[in-house]
């Protein structure tokens, strides 16, 4: 869920006589607002409508970033260390789009989707360690790509970039990572150490955005 002091980045382009216009770094309608939740989303400025007949199209992500010098190649990147609760949200990105909105009073809601991937892993104790021992184990996600390319017209995302390690959050028994979308084809996806043994998990996955 949103909580207060969350932002928001906010695109607005107005359709034409030759119907729906192309989002652009600047130019439009409205240009990359920021918008912040306090119990409701107040934007830096008032928004208008073009006029009373002015279709628009809405674009809208999260995290906001205050400089965007490319809607096709935006470049993100998930945290490598998402240990702290603000590394590992600041990792979640969001997108979404409302197609030609109509002029009214009423505010436009626009629902983000997640676009990367989360992976989630479970230790459980056996095979001669307990629950105690696993307490202090360390996990670590290994052979992802951290960054991304993102189109935020269409919010298409690309991985690019070396592999990289990420150090997943905990919480009640379960270490999680938010992760670019990528296809892993006999990896060493997970490594664990435990009682100064080192374990690898080798996996074949596709790391799906929203999944």
């Amino acid at each position: 869920d949103f909580v207060n002091g969350d932002k928001v980045g906010l695109y607005v382009v107005n359709y034409t006589s030759n119907g729906a216009g192309s989002l652009a770094a600047s130019g439009n309608h409205v240009d990359n607002m920021c918008s912040t939740y306090q119990g409701t989303w107040s934007p830096a400025k008032p928004i208008y409508w073009a006029d009373a007949n002015t279709r628009a199209d809405f674009y809208c992500y999260s995290p906001y970033t205050a400089s965007v010098s490319s809607v096709s190649d935006y470049l993100f990147a998930v945290g490598t260390n998402q240990s702290t609760a603000d590394a590992y949200k600041s990792s979640d990105f969001l997108w979404g789009k409302v197609y030609e909105a109509q002029p009214s009073a009423e505010p436009v809601g626009i629902t983000l989707d997640h676009k990367m991937s989360r992976l989630s892993v479970t230790v459980v104790a056996g095979n001669g360690y307990s629950a105690d021992d696993l307490n202090v184990a360390a996990v670590t996600i290994c052979s992802v790509k951290t960054e991304a390319k993102i189109n935020l017209a269409t919010g298409a995302v690309t991985a690019q970039g070396d592999a990289r390690e990420v150090i997943p959050n905990y919480s009640e028994g379960e270490y999680s990572a938010y992760l670019v979308p990528q296809a892993l084809n006999d990896a060493d996806l997970v490594k664990i150490v435990v009682g100064g043994r080192t374990y690898m998990l080798k996996q074949s996955i596709t790391l799906e955005g929203g999944k």
